[in-house]
């Protein structure tokens, strides 16, 4: 449990929340962002997300982040 330490995923994606990278893939919703030099799993809320483009991150689930295009 948290108390003892156990936490699931990694502690450095829920400081990305609000941050924004860049589509690495086609997000169909499901590829991969870059954050920082770091190429993360990502899925958009939204539907299709062109590689390239600009996304916010809005949550984290585990090890993977839940992005949406940046306006």
């Amino acid at each position: 449990d948290k108390e003892k330490g156990y936490v699931t995923g990694d502690p450095e994606l829920n400081k990305m929340v609000g941050r924004t990278g860049v589509a690495q893939t086609d997000l169909r919703p499901s590829g991969f962002v870059e954050v920082d030099e770091r190429r993360i799993d990502a899925e958009s809320t939204g539907g299709f997300i062109g590689r390239g483009s600009t996304v916010s991150i809005v949550r984290v689930q585990g090890v993977t982040l839940f992005v949406e295009a940046a306006e």
